[in-house]
């Protein structure tokens, strides 16, 4: 059997108060992008997990797959299973992998042994995985809330609108990144965005975590104002970095800054 795990990308990521669990409260809208990674289940006598593609940092069993994996075994007493994932989401990109990654999976294993889990069933073992987990599972235009496990579903249409996005081969530590960050109060009105124009957003969604990101690595700063001037109506960084987008409403022409970069490009 074969499944696709998502990219998402960030418009605005707001960061408040530090939780008594040691995590964030965050505010954001995520969008799911047409950047995957494959996982491929085998029939086996144990669990095993191969990985191709790009590298991942840490041993396999700090994988979310491996995670995974541990969890549903212990819940549901699975037999073994030998899996295939194929990195394609740059780990440390901010584009969601490793939590698309492990929600795949735990859908994947639902069907592929017959577990019929309901959709809060599916939503709470993801939420033990990770903040981003529960997201992917829906993994549909939604507006995030608490450490990011609480979404909304939203009607955000961005069909027709090509997104490219760009990534350094510099990856930036989540950890080190909330580390970092000062939590404030961002004075985002997310009633307030819903009917704004895709040509405010510049403006109004902002990605809080940049200032910091682009202080340690300026060549990402470089990044977005080259999408800026190759036409994008909007760009930011990707949740705590490092890969950078930018939306278009035409095809766009890549300045030549950002030809040779690691990058994709896709019609919405």
């Amino acid at each position: 059997m074969i499944r696709y795990a998502p990219a998402k990308i960030n418009l605005g990521l707001y960061i408040y108060d530090k939780r008594p669990d040691g995590f964030h409260t965050i505010e954001s809208i995520l969008y799911p992008v047409p950047l995957y990674d494959v996982l491929e289940f085998t029939k086996a006598e144990d669990f095993s997990l191969k990985t191709e593609g790009y590298h991942i940092p840490g041993t396999l069993r700090e994988n979310t797959i491996w995670k995974t994996y541990q969890l549903m075994k212990l819940r549901f007493g699975l037999p073994g299973l030998a899996v295939r994932l194929v990195k394609n989401i740059p780990p440390g990109s901010g584009l969601g992998g490793p939590s698309s990654d492990a929600a795949t999976f735990i859908k994947g294993l639902d069907t592929y042994f017959h577990l019929g889990l309901s959709f809060q069933m599916l939503l709470e073992l993801a939420e033990q995985i990770g903040s981003d987990c529960p997201f992917f599972i829906h993994s549909a235009p939604a507006y995030v809330t608490g450490k990011g496990e609480l979404f909304q579903e939203i009607s955000l249409f961005l069909k027709g609108y090509y997104l490219c996005i760009v990534f350094l081969q510099q990856p930036v530590s989540t950890a080190w990144a909330y580390a970092q960050v000062r939590p404030g109060e961002s004075g985002f009105s997310f009633k307030k965005w819903q009917d704004s124009p895709i040509e405010q957003w510049q403006d109004s969604l902002i990605n809080q975590f940049e200032p910091l990101v682009f202080e340690k690595f300026p060549q990402l700063a470089v990044v977005k104002k080259e999408l800026m001037k190759s036409g994008a109506v909007y760009a930011s960084m990707s949740g705590s970095g490092s890969a950078v987008f930018g939306i278009f409403k035409q095809k766009p022409l890549l300045h030549k800054e950002l030809q040779p970069k690691q990058r994709w490009c896709f019609v919405l």
